[in-house]
């Protein structure tokens, strides 16, 4: 029952890939369907109206559904050593937020924005740098006085080449002919490559091995091929979960697909052999999530008139004031380097009252006692008196 449960949530999330990956113009980018899936998993449930149907349709599970579809997802991912992924919620101190809600986010370390919003971003790109190993080192969004509340997701993958390739100077023809590349090059298997059809044409796919479970598939279409047709084809044929049927490289053929040529040369064996060539690259995306509110299922739930996450904070209506995905990817003679930060922030949906508040402070500004104690039995575990305060660290 729960590897079913897990193929579903990664049929569902691969499926989100596919739809944002289809809207590709052909620009280098790179974006990750996994960061912003479990988001919206973890904001479908309290939502409600409109919004909580277009976040269950987005994310392909009923709404009261996804939280626990998200942990699937992220506790079966971490098993593997090549990934990381950490879930940050940050509120204001003024929003008073369902603390059931936040039981049911997979591992949140829930932090509170600091009233300074300079103060507050710092924070938040602190804890991006430090999930990411410094591959990103920025929200994806900013925040500002009117924000009160930001998810964010962290995800990188890190994996050597079980063979690594040769690099070499490599001239081409075509869209970069004059340039010299950093080409890559080794002997493959013939089962690492094969075809998928697509509206536009046939699509070559190969597939890298890394260690760690991690493979890295490269696609490559016809010349007048759509980047989103290719990409989100590529997409759909990978995994167990594939959605796209995948065929053999027919042999025969002196051009079996795209890029893709066969040649006799001198061999001691009859058995076929096959060699991959590619170029190193490092690219790097940045995506307003909110341009593309339909896909996400965030169109109802960014409209600032009112609320719609009842469920996140019964006292305060929250609409989405941004959502955002910065990314980066690296492929290299040793192995791939990913790393994808998602986030969204939250804001007052409504008209807030403005009224004031009496508040209580109290200040231990000079010697005091302390008293630690197991709650469920009132046993006291440690105590003590300070005396000396520690100083400011310089």
């Amino acid at each position: 029952m729960r590897n079913k449960a897990i193929s579903a949530a990664v049929s569902a999330a691969n499926r989100l890939t596919a739809r944002w990956a289809e809207t590709c113009d052909g620009r280098g980018t790179v974006l990750s369907g996994l960061g912003v899936w479990p988001l919206l998993a973890a904001i479908a449930d309290p939502a409600s109206g409109a919004a909580r149907e277009e976040l269950a349709r987005a994310v392909g599970f009923p709404a009261a559904e996804g939280p626990d579809a998200a942990r699937r997802l992220l506790d079966a991912i971490e098993q593997n050593p090549a990934v990381h992924t950490a879930l940050g919620l940050w509120t204001a101190a003024s929003l008073p937020v369902n603390p059931q809600w936040v039981a049911r986010l997979p591992r949140v370390a829930h932090g509170v924005l600091d009233l300074v919003p300079a103060r507050a971003q710092a924070a938040l790109d602190a804890w991006v740098e430090k999930e990411t190993d410094g591959l990103l080192r920025r929200m994806p969004i900013q925040v500002d006085e009117e924000t009160l509340l930001v998810l964010a997701s962290a995800l990188t993958v890190r994996t050597q080449w079980e063979q690594r390739f040769e690099p070499k100077s490599w001239k081409v023809r075509g869209r970069w002919a004059g340039r010299d590349l950093l080409g890559l090059s080794r002997t493959a298997s013939v089962r690492d490559l094969s075809i998928t059809a697509t509206d536009d044409g046939p699509v070559t796919l190969a597939t890298v091995r890394g260690g760690d479970e991690i493979d890295v598939v490269l696609a490559l279409g016809a010349p007048d091929a759509s980047s989103g047709t290719v990409l989100a084809a590529a997409v759909r044929a990978c995994g167990p979960a594939a959605e796209a049927s995948i065929e053999a490289v027919d042999l025969d053929q002196p051009q079996p697909g795209p890029g893709l040529t066969v040649r006799e040369i001198p061999a001691f064996s009859s058995a076929p052999t096959a060699r991959l060539e590619t170029v190193a690259f490092t690219v790097r995306g940045r995506h307003d999530l909110l341009a593309h509110a339909e896909l996400f299922g965030l169109a109802a739930a960014s409209d600032r008139s009112t609320g719609h996450f009842p469920g996140i904070s019964s006292e305060v209506p929250l609409c989405v004031q941004a959502a955002a995905q910065d990314a980066t990817a690296s492929f290299s003679a040793e192995g791939f380097v990913a790393a994808a930060v998602t986030a969204m922030a939250m804001m007052a949906g409504a008209a807030m009252p403005r009224g004031t508040a009496k508040q209580l402070t109290a200040s231990f500004d000079r010697p005091f006692g302390f008293v630690a104690v197991d709650r469920s039995t009132g046993l006291v575990l440690v105590c003590g008196w300070v005396e000396e305060p520690e100083n400011y660290p310089r």
